[in-house]
């Protein structure tokens, strides 16, 4: 039996402001090696938002979020874990941060 996700790329980065842009400059190369350019604008948005997430979810110093990408010749999976123990959800009613990953993710 085959991986369905034979390219795989992982990087663990501190909870700190700058997490966020390092794991889309992360994405962005690994993508460009593995040939799937045009799934790196939507990544990384995608990465951008969910390791911003996971930094503000974190709230501790000394603690770290991980980026772990997957992929194969179309398509990408993007797990992003932080230590927080609470699965991820809108907190207020006027945080849309969740419902832009939806929407443009395949599944969330």
């Amino acid at each position: 039996m085959s991986d369905p996700w034979p390219f795989r790329s992982s990087l663990e980065l501190g909870a700190l402001p700058t997490a966020a842009p390092c794991a889309c400059l992360h994405v962005k190369h690994v993508l460009w090696e593995w040939g799937l350019n045009g799934l790196a604008e939507r990544a990384e948005l995608l990465v951008s938002e969910l390791v911003t997430n996971a930094v503000n979810a974190t709230g501790q110093s000394g603690q770290t979020v991980s980026v772990n990408l997957a992929g194969n010749a179309t398509g990408l999976l993007i797990e992003v874990r932080d230590a927080d123990p609470q699965p991820p959800g809108p907190e207020q009613p006027g945080e849309d941060g969740v419902l832009l990953i939806a929407a443009l993710s395949a599944r969330w």
